[in-house]
């Protein structure tokens, strides 16, 4: 949970990440279920670095798509409401990346680690059968947006906490509640309510680290701890985003934080439900989730 010293900074605070008023507007028209892709475009082609930003993603092989897409409507039509605000909330992502700037972690790093656990998510989300792939990816790139509000905004103590990861070998959650009082995870899913993001993007974003027995114990039996089900799960979300962050250690793709791993909302629980070979044992089936979560990553990177 959110500290009240922590809340009270980030409210007094001017300089946090905001959302420029073309994305917020288009994105206030795309979920609208009648919304005019003729009219979203002309929200987007206001900004000529957006609208030149969007087609290049759009026909990115990414997408596979067997045709070019010229206009900002074609790709609203073709693409799909979903995947152009996929494209909006990544580009948003990547400027607020541009703008960090710091010695207490390596922003590059972090970067294409987020990008990599975007991949995931949509990788782990097609396993899963999660109906919206796209805010499965969306989630999985901004999930821990909260560590880039604290080294910003809150160098000293961050710097405490990358002090107590080095010297005393604290995962990150345990040296936030340390000094901070919260996490990253909490301090993300309060920007993302402020941003009016969907609750169960702010839930994955607040439960990524939290083990799933803890998160949902109101909701389930002993049985389903040992034996869980993804459909049953309160905050799926959390669990895909949670995956991605797990095989981004197991895949080498974490380089910017200690090897102190921490707690996950939901990990190898659920490895052997994406497996479709009931004849894979753990091992085999996770070397075959590794290649194939590689492979999305691979080629979402050129995207970036």
């Amino acid at each position: 949970m959110l500290s009240n010293k922590i809340r009270r900074k980030l409210e007094n605070l001017k300089e946090l990440p905001s959302i420029p008023s073309v994305i917020s507007n288009v994105l206030n028209e795309i979920d609208a279920p009648d919304y005019s892709a003729k009219y979203i475009a002309k929200l987007i082609e206001q900004d000529q670095g957006l609208t030149a930003r969007i087609l290049k993603m759009a026909n990115s092989p990414y997408y596979g798509l067997v045709r070019t897409i010229s206009t900002i409507d074609t790709a609203i039509i073709i693409l799909g409401s979903n995947t152009i605000k996929e494209i909006l909330l990544s580009l948003l992502m990547q400027k607020i990346f541009t703008k960090t700037r710091s010695k207490l972690l390596n922003t590059k790093s972090f970067w294409q680690y987020s990008i990599f656990c975007g991949a995931a998510s949509r990788f782990i989300a097609r396993k899963m059968k999660y109906k919206i792939v796209s805010e499965a990816f969306v989630t999985g790139l901004m999930h821990d947006i909260g560590i880039l509000v604290a080294m910003d905004n809150f160098r000293n103590n961050f710097s405490k906490v990358r002090k107590l990861q080095t010297e005393e070998g604290y995962s990150i959650i345990e040296a936030e509640l340390e000094v901070l009082e919260c996490t990253h995870s909490d301090i993300g899913a309060w920007i993302t309510e402020k941003w009016n993001f969907p609750e169960k993007i702010s839930n994955a974003l607040k439960f990524h680290h939290t083990p799933f027995y803890v998160a949902d114990e109101e909701y389930y039996s002993d049985d389903f701890i040992s034996n869980p089900t993804f459909n049953k799960l309160k905050y799926p979300l959390a669990t895909i985003t949670s995956i991605s962050e797990w095989f981004a250690f197991e895949c080498g793709m974490k380089n910017w934080d200690t090897n102190n791993e921490p707690t996950y909302y939901a990990t190898n629980e659920f490895i052997m439900n994406m497996v479709d070979d009931e004849l894979l044992d753990y091992d085999s089936a996770l070397v075959v989730l590794k290649q194939g979560i590689m492979d999305e990553y691979e080629k979402c990177s050129v995207n970036f």
